[in-house]
């Protein structure tokens, strides 16, 4: 019986470079490993923290650049919209069973 390959889940959340980030090397350090990467986007959360127009361009300009970047080593994005925080992490939650994750790293900013 073939042993069935590891999925590892990379969250995008605020840090989105590809280059000393932690999260992404830890998840890549098993070669079996299929590692896919998320970005949500919140815009509901976004608009009671006042983020502007310039901000969201900016941040879609830098998920193009990390698409390609990550395209480069093998692993996809996928970029979801959903409202809030909240409704993210039941996103991610449900993503993981669907896709019967074993493991799933993500940077988390202590500002």
């Amino acid at each position: 019986m073939r042993k069935k390959q590891s999925l590892h889940l990379v969250w995008f959340r605020n840090d989105l470079r590809i280059t000393d980030n932690k999260a992404l090397s830890f998840a890549c350090t098993d070669p079996q490993a299929k590692v896919i990467a998320l970005f949500i986007a919140t815009p509901e959360q976004w608009k009671k923290h006042d983020i502007s127009l310039r901000q969201i361009t900016f941040i879609h300009q830098n998920l193009m650049a990390l698409r390609n970047a990550l395209a480069q080593l093998g692993i996809p994005l996928i970029c979801q919209t959903l409202s809030n925080f909240l409704q993210s992490r039941e996103y991610v939650l449900e993503f993981s069973k669907k896709k019967t994750l074993m493991h799933y790293f993500l940077i988390i900013n202590m500002n």
